[in-house]
């Protein structure tokens, strides 16, 4: 049988600057990719900021893929941004009339905020919680609002796909670690997406429903505090927050006394913080003593100074990549989005 005869599936995520495919056929395990791309629009296109990116830059991208990778019939799972959307895991009834359904998710949403749903759109998915015997459904709900879903299914519409399957990434973080860890037995289980915008934290208690939350602080950040405070351009910025990756770099006196220091300390503080308050929530709600592990995953887990803020606040942490190469942790979302595709 031809490659491009099997049923292809793929995933395609985007961003403030960064775009992101992949891609697998059916017939192949889901924990095999065969193909992906990751690619900054900023710097693909010769921009000064991410703020001079339009629609017209993720549509011609995402033409250019359909050409390459022959996408036309595609099989398309849209990770979508969690940053504006309103997250809730909970238990129903698996004897709760379909009726009934919809009223009770709407409800359990409603509760966590006090805008109006009426201008979002709600999608649930049945999630498996680990360590819980199948006694009723737990069910993972999501409120999106509308403009957010009609910018990304025109963007996808016009570069010649169209999407099977709408997943927030924070649900694909979720999924893409139930799918590769099956016998996770700890009392407390804490993940961290460190992503451009924003980041996610999941704190998965054994038995128990995940707590979803999204943390405002992410990598840009981290590069708008060094334009703003040692004036210089976005692409020079980028530049010195690239030097945060290199330990042989950080490692130097002159880092751990510089304005760069500084700022990043500033940013892990804040977002540490986050996690811990998490993390004492599902403690408190679930009664467990324990913090348990911390995986780090996304963009800014490779930071060797990420995870020694961790450890300087007494949290173990450690980096999660599901796949064999670096660029596994970008792809985290995409890949609980193609499991679920099975």
């Amino acid at each position: 049988m031809s490659l491009f005869t099997k049923r292809l599936y793929v995933g395609v995520e985007m961003d403030s600057g960064t775009i992101k495919l992949a891609g697998r056929h059916k017939s192949v395990p889901s924990a095999h990719l065969d193909f992906y791309e990751i690619v900054d629009l900023v710097k693909e296109n010769g921009l000064a900021s991410p703020h001079q990116l339009d629609d017209q830059h993720y549509i011609q991208q995402l033409r250019n893929w359909v050409v390459k990778y022959h996408l036309k019939h595609a099989q398309v799972v849209a990770a979508l941004p969690s940053a504006e959307a309103i997250l809730h895991a909970f238990k129903v009834s698996s004897l709760q009339s379909e009726s009934n359904l919809v009223e009770v998710i709407q409800n359990e949403l409603q509760h966590l905020t006090q805008k109006p749903l009426d201008n979002m759109r709600i999608a649930c998915q049945q999630i498996e919680v680990i360590g819980q015997a199948n006694h009723g459904v737990w069910l993972f709900a999501g409120a999106v609002p509308n403009s957010l879903i009609e910018r990304h299914l025109r963007i996808l519409r016009e570069s010649g796909l169209q999407a099977r399957v709408i997943d927030l990434n924070a649900l694909g973080l979720y999924n893409a670690f139930c799918h590769f860890h099956t016998d996770i037995e700890e009392s407390l289980v804490t993940l961290v997406q460190v992503e451009r915008e924003y980041s996610i934290c999941v704190v998965i208690p054994h038995g128990g429903p995940p707590f979803f939350y999204i943390s405002s602080v992410g990598g840009n950040a981290i590069t708008t505090q060094i334009m703003e405070e040692m004036g210089v351009s976005f692409s020079q910025a980028e530049t010195y927050k690239s030097r945060m990756y290199q330990p042989e770099w950080t490692n130097l006196e002159s880092f751990k006394h510089s304005k760069l220091a500084e700022i990043f300390f500033g940013f892990a503080e804040k977002l540490i913080m986050d996690v811990k308050k998490c993390i004492q929530h599902v403690q408190v709600c679930e009664e467990i003593a324990g913090v348990g592990q911390i995986y780090l995953t996304g963009a800014g887990a490779p930071l060797d100074l990420l995870r020694e803020c961790f450890l300087r606040l007494e949290l173990a942490s450690q980096i999660w990549n599901p796949l064999d190469h670096h660029d596994g942790f970008h792809l985290v979302s995409l890949i609980g989005g193609l499991v679920r595709s099975d």
